[in-house]
């Protein structure tokens, strides 16, 4: 039970992370237009709140994933590559 709750925040933290990065990504093109001066104002404007949730989406998704390998540390099958499990067909 505590394995699949684990697994779950580990997806969400690292959709998130996922998330941020493409929304950086979009961005770009458009704030790449900005002269110097503008761009800071807008950096300064728009990502007051990044800072602190992504941080805490980053720190949260290596947090579980050193849970995650904590927890399956004893199981083979855990660190299997799909191609060489026994029952992949």
């Amino acid at each position: 039970m505590i394995l699949t709750a684990v697994r779950v925040v580990n997806l969400l933290f690292a959709g998130l992370n996922a998330g941020i990065l493409y929304c950086h990504f979009l961005e770009m093109a458009g704030k790449m237009q900005f002269s110097g001066p503008a761009y800071m104002q807008v950096q300064d404007l728009l990502y007051r709140g990044w800072a602190v949730w992504a941080g805490i989406c980053e720190i949260g998704a290596l947090l579980t994933t050193a849970i995650l390998l904590i927890l399956t540390r004893r199981s083979r099958l855990a660190f299997t590559p799909a191609s060489f499990h026994p029952f992949t067909v």
